[in-house]
Formats: structure tokens, C-alpha cells, sequence
């Protein structure tokens, strides 16, 4: 959803505690969060959108048509004005200069449009089409970040018009204000005039979030005597369009949110009218009202009145949330789709720990009811099986895994450990006792652990099982912990870019995967000591996974990470010795 409920006309701004019914005929309106506008051109050797000849159809309330993506035209960060803060901090949005394409219905110019801002009302004549604002990511240490995907945040894609004042209407009065950002601390700030008017649009298809939520765009300018832009290079800015680098230059426009052409009366104007109650908490008179959705309430003054059960979701019972300020059970978490991406992969402690392929593929899980201590079952969706393609490059072989089935518990209360460490003994049980022969590989000190005779030959192995032991640690795994045991087969088939869903599993033994959010750990005993295996120490590896967010469990791309560990006996003529490898599950 959009990122605040608020209304502007005399700085006047809402912000919804409860689900209410609203009074009022029109409104309260969802709109998007200021953003500071800075000029900036993109660093030396990086790539750049110019002369790609990139397009796009956009849909807003006064055109359709088809544009070319030009150039782009800076960036715009989430801002506090006037200690009002972004309520979205994260996603950001960048400019691109664009044109309408060759044949392309072009701009009908619009007269008299209304806007009203935080910073008053003026009415505006659009000239034409002069940018696009794309959702972004940004990272301004320089560090890669995946762009933001559309359906996982409420910011909208907006398309803006160059605007100048109607004639005959009350000129826009100068302003000031206070305004912070990720770059800059707060420093006064001048705005003279409108620039540009940017209203949410329909990019592509992908729908709009707020039809009503709009941007003003004013040229804006530290007083003086303010600190100046500190100059950033190297920005990493990632989009729908591109993934670069960015160097800033200077402020350019503040963006505020916007309404277009309102009804004369509606919620945020400033006047009691309609059905309303209430326009700000001086309007409501009740002991302890306070005024939400221009509706006089009790309900979100923070005190728990009669009648309530709660003003917070802290105010209930862990499986319980605050609706309507009464506690109410939790729905089901819902499904958590694993579309398997980059940041997940296969490691071994054969090639020194390093990453050498990516998992891809998909995971399906299904969250159920919260119980009273928090703990959410887990299983595998509907739709079962599932796979994961993990393609060897030095053996050239592809690892096609199938999931039938998985179970577990997810922590949202916190308070368990869900470490696990797969042990296996490389000893074979007809080996007898472990045999230190004293060479170079296994010298005969008594606290050495390698043995001569656990070395069966590649491919052999010792024919013990895996121990899977969980919750191996005292430590607390933290709110959001996970422990999920999968059934699954898996094959190897040779080549890459091999579809594993119609690879022949039939042959393949039943095996179970361990995974956790936590850390998973090998630890192999009576190993056969080699180039990747010391003679004198156990060999380990470990990896971890990262715990869930209960509260968006099933958003794609959230926080999450599943990680398992196997062990591999003498896995080759190449490297020698035991060791093992770890798989960890992404999406993001």
C-alpha cells in the first residue's frame, strides 16, 4: 500500500492506528512520501541507458501512449520535512528523460489543474511530458543491491509534466522547511516555485497503487548559510531499467505529495464538513478522543479505554494482533514462495569454502496458525514436488534434486536454538580400529584423527549414515528461527541446462535434507585425511541460513535463507580426503 495516510492543506497529516470506518464522503487520501531530488550523472565506465533505445507504455489520467527512455536524469531519496518522515526508507526512485515515440500520441495539455500540497494549493497548466520516476534501490557505500520488485512495496511509478502557474490564479507563495535525507542532515531549504507535476502512472501494465496520490515538484535550494550537498560518487542505483553507479552533483527539486483536482469538500481539507467528526484532535472534545480518518475515537490515543483490548499488537497475546483496537487471532502466514536467485548457492570445503554454483528452481512453503508460544508449522505447499537444479562446471554434471514433502516449525516467539551439525564416522565398521600408520599423511601422534584405513577409495565410502543433530547450541536463534526436514531424491545427469522436474528419480534412494535459518555444520570423525582434509583436526565446514520476518512470511524476496550442510566422502581423484558441501536456499 501506499506508504502514509495524508492529507495536505496546512501541513495537516494523518496517520491510520486502527481500521475505522471513514465518515467522510472523499478521503482520507493515500499518498506517497516527500523525496529530495538531487542532479548527478553516472560514474566514468558504467553503464548507461542513453542510446539503448529502451521504451515504455504509460497510462496515467491524461495520457496513453508510448514513450523513449532518453537519458537519465539523477536521483531522489525518501526525505523527512519538517520532522515528517518517509514511512518508506528504503525505496527510492530514479528520473529517466523521456519522449513520446514517433507516431505516439502526444501530450494533451491540461489548464487549471488544481494541486494541493503540504505547502498550500496552486493551479497549474502541464506543458508536456519531461520524466519518469522508476523505483530503485540504492546503496550509497557503492554495494551492489537487486532492484526493488513492484509488488513488494507501495511505490508508485510516477510520470511527470512540466507545469507552469495558470494565469489568473493566486500565485504559489515562496516556502520553507526543514529537510533530511540519507545523505544530508537537516538543513533549511527555499521553494520559489512548481516545476513539475507527477502523477502516478501505470508503467507497462503493472498497475497503479494510488490512483489519488500524486508529487508536486518545486525547485528547491539551501538557505543561505546552509552546509552544501556534500558530493557523492560511486552511488549504486538499481532499477526495472539498470543497475549503475551514480555521482551526485546538487539538490535540484523537493517532491511532496499531492492532490489533483480534489473535491471542494473532502478528509485533510481543514474545514469539519461532509459526515465528518473531526479534521485534527482539537476538533474532538470526549475525554481521551483522539481524531483518526476525521472520525472522533478512542481508539489509537494509546491508552487502552473501555471497551479495548489493546492499541498495539504488543497489547495481545503473541498468535493475536490489534484490529479495531481488539485483539483478534492471526491469520494463517500464508505461502512463502522460494524462486531460487543468486544470493543462495553451493559451497565446498573441497574448493576452500568458495561458491560454485547457484541453485535455481523453486521451493514452495506454507505457513499455518500461530499457537500461543509463537510457533508457526511448516510444510510443504500444495503442488508438490518441487525441484532444484544445481549445475557442477568442473565435472559437468548437473544435481537435479526433488522435494515431495517438508516439515517443520518457524519461531516467531524466539527462545530455541535450531543449529544442527551432521556428523558421520568415515570409519567403515569392518575397518575395526582407527589405524594411524605413521606416514606423512598420518603421523602417529595419539591426537591425531585421521586414519589410513577410513581412506575406502573414491566412490566407496564408509557406508555409514549421517547423524543429523538439531539445536546443538545454548544460544538463542533469534525471533523468525526455523528448523524444516525435507523428503527428497536426488539424481545427477550430465551436461548443463538440463529441466530437473522431468529427470528420472525413479532409481534414487528416499533421503532427508536438514535445513535451518541458523548454522549448519559438518563434522566428520575417523576422517581420511588429504589435500583438503588436515590430518590433525576434524574436519568442519559450516554455513548459516537467516532467520524470517513472521510479520511478511510470505513475501517473496523478504528476508529468509535456508541453509544444509552434507558430508563428502573421498569425492574424487583430484582432491583427496573427506570434506563436505553446503547448500543455502535464497530468493532474495
Amino acid at each position: 500500500m501506499p506508504s502514509i495516510i495524508r492529507i495536505a492543506c496546512a501541513l495537516l497529516a494523518w496517520t491510520s492506528v486502527a481500521a475505522l470506518p471513514v465518515q467522510a464522503q472523499n478521503g482520507p487520501y493515500e499518498l506517497p512520501d516527500n523525496y529530495l531530488c538531487y542532479k548527478s550523472k553516472v560514474s566514468k565506465f558504467n553503464p548507461s541507458v542513453k542510446k539503448t533505445g529502451l521504451t515504455t507504455a504509460l497510462v496515467d489520467q491524461f495520457d496513453d501512449s508510448d514513450y523513449g527512455v532518453l537519458k537519465e536524469r539523477g536521483l531522489c531519496l525518501p526525505a523527512s520535512v519538517d520532522g515528517v518522515t518517509a514511512v518508506d526508507e528504503v525505496t527510492h526512485l530514479i528520473p529517466y528523460q523521456i519522449k513520446t515515440t514517433k507516431g505516439a500520441a502526444k501530450h494533451i495539455k491540461q489548464a487549471g489543474v488544481v494541486v494541493v500540497s503540504e505547502f498550500g494549493t496552486v493551479t497549474l497548466d502541464t506543458k508536456k511530458e519531461d520524466r519518469l520516476l522508476i523505483p530503485a534501490s540504492l546503496n550509497p557505500s557503492g554495494g551492489a543491491l537487486p532492484a526493488p520488485l513492484f509488488g513488494l512495496h507501495g511505490v508508485d511509478h510516477y510520470k511527470c509534466y512540466k507545469a507552469k502557474e495558470t494565469k489568473g490564479t493566486p500565485k504559489f507563495s515562496p516556502v520553507g522547511a526543514a529537510v533530511s535525507d540519507q545523505f544530508e542532515s537537516s538543513r533549511n531549504f527555499g521553494m520559489k516555485k512548481a516545476k513539475l507535476l507527477c502523477m502516478a502512472v501505470d508503467k507497462d501494465g503493472a498497475g497503479v497503487k494510488s490512483a489519488d496520490g500524486h508529487l508536486l515538484c518545486l525547485q528547491a535550494k539551501p538557505d543561505k548559510g546552509e552546509p552544501k550537498h556534500t558530493k557523492r560518487v560511486f552511488v549504486y542505483t538499481n532499477d526495472s531499467l539498470i543497475g549503475h553507479f551514480q555521482d551526485t552533483k546538487k539538490e535540484e527539486l523537493l517532491c511532496v505529495p499531492a492532490l489533483v483536482d480534489p473535491p471542494a469538500e473532502f478528509c485533510g481539507d481543514g474545514s469539519v464538513n461532509q459526515a465528518e467528526d473531526c479534521e485534527t484532535g482539537v476538533d474532538c472534545v470526549g475525554a481521551g478522543e483522539v481524531c483518526v480518518a476525521c472520525a472522533c475515537t478512542e481508539c489509537g490515543n494509546g491508552v487502552i479505554d473501555s471497551g479495548e483490548t489493546c492499541e498495539t499488537d504488543g497489547d495481545c497475546a503473541i498468535n493475536e494482533e490489534c484490529s479495531g483496537c481488539n485483539c483478534a487471532a492471526r491469520a494463517a502466514l500464508g505461502t512463502r514462495v522460494f524462486s531460487l536467485g543468486e544470493t543462495g548457492g553451493m559451497f565446498s570445503s573441497l574448493a576452500g569454502g568458495a561458491k560454485f554454483s547457484t541453485p535455481t528452481g523453486s521451493l514452495s512453503i506454507e505457513g499455518g496458525l500461530m499457537d500461543g508460544a509463537g510457533d508457526v508449522a511448516l510444510s510443504l505447499s500444495a503442488g508438490a514436488p518441487y525441484y532444484s537444479t544445481i549445475y557442477v562446471q568442473p565435472i559437468d554434471e548437473t544435481l537435479c534434486t526433488e522435494y515431495s514433502a517438508c516439515t517443520g516449525t518457524l519461531h516467531c516467539g524466539g527462545g530455541v536454538n535450531v543449529d544442527i551439525i551432521v556428523g558421520l564416522d568415515s570409519l567403515a565398521p569392518a575397518a575395526g580400529a582407527c589405524v594411524q600408520d605413521g606416514n606423512g599423511n598420518c603421523p602417529g601422534d595419539p591426537g591425531d584423527v585421521c586414519c589410513s584405513n577410513a581412506c575406502e577409495g573414491v566412490g566407496v565410502g564408509s557406508g555409514n549414515s549421517e547423524v543429523v543433530t538439531t539445536g546443538v547450541n545454548a544460544s538463542d536463534s533469534g525471533v523468525g528461527a526455523a528448523l524444516l526436514s525435507c523428503t527428497a531424491r536426488v539424481t545427477t545427469v550430465p551436461g548443463e541446462g538440463i529441466d530437473c522436474s522431468a529427470a528420472d528419480y525413479s532409481s534414487e534412494a528416499v533421503t532427508t535434507q536438514v535445513f535451518t535459518t541458523g548454522s549448519a555444520t559438518t563434522n566428520i570423525t575417523n576422517h581420511c585425511a588429504g589435500t583438503a582434509a588436515p590430518a590433525n583436526s576434524v574436519p568442519q565446514f559450516s554455513k548459516p541460513g537467516e532467520v524470517f520476518d513472521c510479520s511478511n512470511f510470505n513475501l517473496e524476496d523478504h528476508v529468509g535463507a535456508l541453509a544444509t550442510v552434507q558430508t563428502a566422502e573421498e569425492p574424487s581423484g583430484l582432491i583427496t580426503g573427506d570434506g563436505a558441501q553446503a547448500i543455502v536456499l535464497d530468493d532474495d
